[in-house]
């Protein structure tokens, strides 16, 4: 019983400070010595006052997103005209690139028969200096062979 008692009591103070503050805020805030009322004429032009403000900035900021949107619709169609440009562009470019790549095949066969005839002619130039030696040892023979034979007639002639 004594627990119940202290649980009572406890209950009834709590109630009690409850009370006790709740009247002391509302005396202290509308104060019942108070003599002056409140001037509701000048919490009324407060009121439009802070209407007429936020209505301003309300149509100034419908304003700007009328203003924001125009310029999102203007990027948005230089979006889309650069993108079909860079889109024609990379077209372009692979085109050239095909045409270049081809170029580079047909370039590097030509070099390649080109190095081929290089070949070709160093071992000419080979065959022709070996022909030519060999025609002149040959006519250095035939030199030999005659010179005796030259000079026999040399000087017959003589006689």
């Amino acid at each position: 019983m004594t627990k119940e008692r202290k649980k009572l009591i406890t209950y009834l103070i709590v109630v009690i400070m409850l009370f006790g503050t709740g009247f002391g805020l509302g005396y202290y805030l509308w104060g019942v010595d108070r003599e002056q009322k409140p001037d509701y004429k000048k919490y009324l032009s407060k009121t439009i006052n802070y209407i007429g403000k936020l209505e301003k900035n309300n149509q100034d900021f419908i304003k700007q997103i009328k203003g924001l949107q125009s310029k999102v619709a203007a990027l948005k169609k230089d979006l889309k005209d650069v993108q079909s440009r860079s889109d024609a562009q990379s077209k372009s470019l692979q085109a050239r690139t095909a045409s270049l790549e081809k170029e580079k095949a047909r370039l590097q066969s030509l070099l390649g028969k080109n190095q081929k005839l290089s070949t070709e002619k160093e071992e000419l130039q080979a065959k022709i200096d070996q022909l030519i030696n060999e025609l002149n040892t040959f006519k250095q023979k035939i030199i030999d062979v005659e010179s005796p034979v030259s000079e026999e007639k040399g000087q017959q002639e003589n006689e």
